[in-house]
């Protein structure tokens, strides 16, 4: 179903044009366009977004303090134009190809499991109505406190160390659990592990099933979404698609879609 991710768009449609010029034997880049705007996929997502079938997914990151009143603005906006998106509510919308609700759906999607997610962006989700879907990579909250900085440079976790005095970049078990009563809970990996094609069955063990079970335990919560570091497709990796069944994970989410783990 249409996912529209900010700057996506601009990205991928030189690269579908590309595709659409390669399939004629010698396009104008208007014919190119032509034949794309033809196709069926491309039609069933117009017609989506004209009737406001569709769900759009924001990515956030850090979160920090300082950004507290911009961060504002923009959930205040979403909020006037947009309506909330749960698994159950994903679930509907493939099994019936309608989109239920009034407004378009938002998924605001914060990833890295940050210590500002449950000081700055939480409390602002509450406060507009809105559900987040939070990407947690399972292992960073059990990293001692003196050590997250470094943990966080090596793993590409990039946190504002100076954010806190104390150091602590990372939210701990009874911030994600208070999150996981409102919110989303997904799974980013164990330890924001890009998991790339030669990746042993050990690393995959760990950083997908395990990941999804100790995130679990410890939020007391259930955790039914996966996304990979980068956000690629559910196929990206085969061997890895494997586990992520294994560990039952219903959803993948990348840059350009969330998938439905079929079994």
């Amino acid at each position: 179903f249409p996912i529209i991710r900010r700057g996506t768009v601009r990205k991928t449609l030189p690269s579908i044009m590309r595709k659409a010029r390669c399939r004629m034997e010698h396009p104008t880049y208007e014919q190119a366009l032509r034949a794309l705007l033809q196709t069926q996929k491309v039609q069933d997502v117009r017609d989506g977004l004209l009737r406001g079938s569709f769900v759009r997914a924001v990515n956030f990151h850090a979160t920090i303090v300082r950004d507290k009143e911009k961060l504002e603005r923009q959930l205040e906006g979403y909020a006037r134009h947009f309506s909330n998106v749960t698994v159950a509510d994903l679930d509907r919308f493939l099994d019936t190809g309608i989109w239920h609700k009034e407004k378009p759906g938002l998924i605001p999607a914060v990833f890295e499991g940050f210590r500002d997610h449950f000081d700055v962006m939480a409390p602002l989700l509450d406060q507009y109505g809105l559900i987040g879907w939070f990407h947690i990579p399972s292992f960073y909250p059990d990293v001692p406190v003196a050590e997250q900085a470094e943990y966080g440079e090596v793993h590409q976790l990039h946190a504002h160390p100076d954010e806190y005095p104390d150091g602590r970049c990372a939210m701990n078990w009874d911030e994600i659990r208070a999150i996981a009563k409102k919110h989303v809970l997904c799974c980013h990996s164990g330890s924001h592990y890009q998991i790339p094609l030669d990746s042993s069955d050990e690393d995959m063990e760990r950083d997908i099933v395990q990941a999804k079970h100790h995130l679990e335990r410890m939020a007391e919560a259930p955790c039914e979404v996966y996304c990979w570091l980068y956000g690629e497709e559910f196929s990206y990796n085969p061997r890895a698609a494997e586990y992520i069944r294994k560990a039952g994970f219903r959803y993948v989410v990348g840059n350009l879609k969330v998938e439905r783990v079929m079994r």
